[in-house]
């Protein structure tokens, strides 16, 4: 019986092991409370190598990063910041105490993400981010991404662009086939405060994102029906935002507060771009008592990336797929008011060619083609949307490429349905 225990007590320990990390920690610290380790990329390089799902803690003070910091295992990085939080229950983007901030910075020499949590060919689980200051580097790299990671979080953080928009600017959380939580966070300065994408079997994508503010960026949250950031192919997303403020993203054309794709971008790797991938992408999201006041464009529904032309070496080839997909959405309780553009937006195409018709633009078709054969259906019975210009031809408005398709204005077969009633697209 005693020899139980004791095992039992070992394999406690082992799974709740404790690494300290503080910047001002000796030089040959080994991460315990009294000789902490003084490089974070130590203390995480440290705990990848350890069972169970170790626990760093990250004193406050500054830490530049050099490289990415690559996170492979469950673990938790605990900080030391308290957001301060308004009468709202949003975070304001000021700390309780400033003195006490946990600052992970992107340094000069950075290329890429900030931090990285997955590991290549595996689904990992549980890697658990809170209390922190998140800065991209003056290369403006993504913030934090999360592939094949189940039951994640980000919670009570600020992440933050090295430079003021409208200059380039990385995102600040990007997910692929990744289920979890984004809670508490304060977001600015960036291309967008999540992009969250779709999953696959085995590795569902099942996010909610509640409690944030996303105010300064570009757009607030994309929701992506593809999993473009990963090399396996998936294509559900199942995501629940609510309780939210997303408001003042204004600095680009094509900024938004909420912004539902089909298709997401692919990475660009050489000639075979665009002979393979995705081609069909899957949204089903919640969108509730969310704040949308002075974006751009309040709600954006579109097609996203449906390319014709593959943008990559070798420019102007056809890009031989047509898209299709799904979103079902469903719309509560959300304040939207005072765009400086449009309140809303549904196009079953992407969102420049949709701005460039209604700013009497020649539109891109050349560069991107419409949806064929799928369905948004939108329940929204406050009628947030009420006020969207929508582009939902019957046929393709494009003839001449060099894809087969452009010789004809071909049928689309697409479905737009509001509150259950179809919406008609056979007037000219």
């Amino acid at each position: 019986m005693h020899k139980l225990l004791l095992v039992f007590s070992i394999t406690l320990a082992m799974h709740a092991q404790t690494i300290h990390v503080d910047a001002q920690g000796p030089a040959n610290g080994n991460g315990s409370a009294q000789s902490p380790f003084n490089s974070l990329p130590a203390a995480v390089a440290y705990a990848n190598t350890l069972e169970g799902s170790p626990a760093i803690h990250v004193a406050p003070g500054r830490y530049e990063l050099t490289d990415t910091l690559r996170i492979e295992k469950g673990l938790t990085l605990q900080g030391s910041n308290e957001l301060e939080i308004d009468e709202q229950g949003w975070p304001t983007g000021n700390l309780v105490d400033p003195a006490n901030e946990t600052r992970i910075v992107g340094g000069p020499a950075l290329i890429g993400v900030l931090i990285s949590a997955g590991k290549a060919g595996e689904v990992i689980e549980g890697v658990k981010l809170r209390g922190l200051t998140f800065q991209s580097g003056p290369r403006n790299g993504n913030v934090l991404d999360f592939a094949r990671v189940q039951d994640f979080e980000v919670r009570d953080s600020i992440l933050t662009g090295f430079t003021t928009l409208p200059a380039m600017a990385g995102s600040g959380i990007n997910t692929f086939a990744s289920s979890g939580t984004i809670r508490g966070t304060y977001t600015t300065r960036l291309l967008g405060a999540a992009f969250i994408g779709a999953g696959y079997a085995g590795s569902p994508a099942e996010v909610v994102f509640r409690g944030n503010r996303a105010v300064g960026n570009r757009v607030g949250i994309f929701l992506v029906g593809t999993s473009d950031g990963i090399t396996e192919p998936g294509d559900q997303l199942y995501a629940v935002v609510r309780d939210n403020d997303l408001s003042y993203n204004y600095e680009q054309r094509p900024s938004a507060g909420i912004r539902v794709i089909v298709k997401g971008t692919e990475h660009i790797s050489g000639p075979g771009y665009g002979s393979t991938g995705l081609s069909t992408g899957n949204v089903h999201a919640t969108i509730r008592n969310n704040r949308l006041v002075g974006n751009k464009i309040g709600i954006v529904i579109d097609g996203a990336f449906v390319t014709r032309q593959q943008p990559a070496p070798p420019a102007n080839v056809c890009d031989t797929r047509t898209f299709s997909g799904l979103l079902d959405l469903s719309f509560r309780e959300n304040t939207l008011s005072d765009s400086t553009f449009k309140p809303a937006l549904i196009s079953f195409t992407q969102l420049q060619t949709t701005l460039s018709v209604l700013e009497g633009n020649p539109p891109p078709y050349a560069q991107f083609q419409f949806l064929h054969i799928t369905t948004f259906t939108i329940d929204d019975p406050d009628h947030v949307l009420a006020g969207a210009y929508i582009d939902h031809p019957a046929t393709d408005p494009f003839v001449g490429g060099t894809c087969s398709l452009d010789t004809i204005h071909e049928e689309l077969h697409n479905t737009l349905r509001i509150n259950g009633s179809l919406v008609d697209n056979t007037a000219p």
